[in-house]
């Protein structure tokens, strides 16, 4: 990446980071001190929705205390924020993703660190954490492959963007994006900023685009559509099940799911290459 991409991408996340401690009520340096992290719910249509802000245990408690909505469980939920006119932002995350030609390469390299951490021997009252970030992770690689190699492979050819065009849902109230392609420039950043919303770890969202786009149906199996429900409840809910139920996960069940993600990207990624 070169330096002005670079200090680009920085000066975005400063100017992110300012924008979401003004929803919050407090100042960039507080929120900074919080530990934050932000997570996105779906909506139905697999777009990113609402936005839950976590903070750390040990966030002090006196900015804490300025935020409006907070919960007991050190998070609070924001309604979905609207990027239409950050087009600049859209732009140069979409770009960077193009560059990023081997992402089958990024994707192994990936979840082979996962098993290596998962080899790792913690103490014994650190192992379930461990062991729920792993799993977590093996869903985030997956989410991370289906989403750079959706990118890659639609920019490649113009008959994938049409396709895209006439079956997302998100075009569904305009038809007549269709009729108008000629306006090349227009609705390439459309596309843009369509799949920069998609959250791909929503493998219904994820299996109809591949089908509708690129012609590549596939499988997803039992172990791996609830291994995504259960990323869901270590992300948002620490873990435990809509019962409250913690939902055990050992260094087992990890390698499964790592073997399995494996299988099912190795799959994939023979049928984009092979386009």
């Amino acid at each position: 990446m070169g330096q002005a991409k670079r200090k680009w991408e920085d000066y975005q996340e400063m100017k992110a980071e300012e924008s979401l401690a003004a929803e919050l009520g407090i100042t960039a340096d507080e929120l900074q001190e919080t530990g934050y992290w932000i997570e996105y719910e779906d909506d139905k249509y697999g777009f990113i929705g609402n936005r839950i802000i976590y903070f750390q245990e040990d966030a002090p408690s006196h900015i804490l205390a300025k935020i409006s909505g907070m919960t007991s469980g050190n998070f609070v939920e924001l309604p979905e924020h609207e990027y239409y006119d950050d087009s600049e932002r859209y732009e140069a995350q979409y770009l960077y993703l193009l560059e990023q030609k081997e992402f089958y390469a990024a994707f192994v390299s990936q979840i082979n660190d996962v098993r290596k951490m998962n080899q790792v021997i913690l103490p014994e009252d650190l192992t379930d954490a461990h062991c729920r970030l792993l799993f977590a992770s093996c869903i985030t690689v997956l989410e991370t492959f289906l989403s750079d190699g959706f990118i890659k492979s639609i920019d490649s050819k113009v008959e994938y963007k049409k396709r895209f065009l006439k079956s997302h849902n998100a075009f569904k109230k305009k038809e007549e994006l269709s009729k108008i392609y000629e306006n090349y420039a227009e609705i390439d950043q459309l596309i843009r900023h369509t799949i920069n919303q998609i959250s791909f770890h929503n493998m219904e969202t994820a299996k109809e685009l591949y089908e509708n786009v690129f012609d590549i149906d596939f499988d997803v199996s039992k172990l791996l559509s609830d291994a995504v429900d259960i990323r869901h409840h270590i992300v948002h809910r620490n873990g435990r099940n809509f019962r409250g139920e913690i939902v055990p996960i050992d260094r087992e069940m990890v390698e499964k799911l790592i073997v399995e993600v494996n299988g099912f990207v190795e799959k994939i990624a023979s049928e984009l290459t092979s386009k």
